[in-house]
């Protein structure tokens, strides 16, 4: 899952406004991304929601902290 988290970030941002993204939990981005996202980038965000299935508290996390950390490194 860690090493899915920058490509997450990428397809977050080709595919969607992430300064709108402020409120929303982890969940809420892979919905939308699962819905908005090409064929190819959604079957990582598919793949990405089936393996955070497993860690409810990752999903409930805000997705701007998720993400400032990740474009952090």
């Amino acid at each position: 899952l860690a090493l899915m988290v920058p490509a997450l970030m990428q397809i977050a941002e080709k595919t969607l406004d992430v300064d709108k993204l402020k409120g929303q939990t982890v969940r809420d981005v892979l919905n939308t991304l699962s819905k908005r996202a090409s064929a190819e980038d959604r079957a990582m965000v598919e793949k990405a929601q089936q393996a955070l299935a497993q860690i409810p508290i990752i999903n409930d996390l805000p997705f701007e902290e998720v993400y400032l950390r990740a474009m952090a490194k």
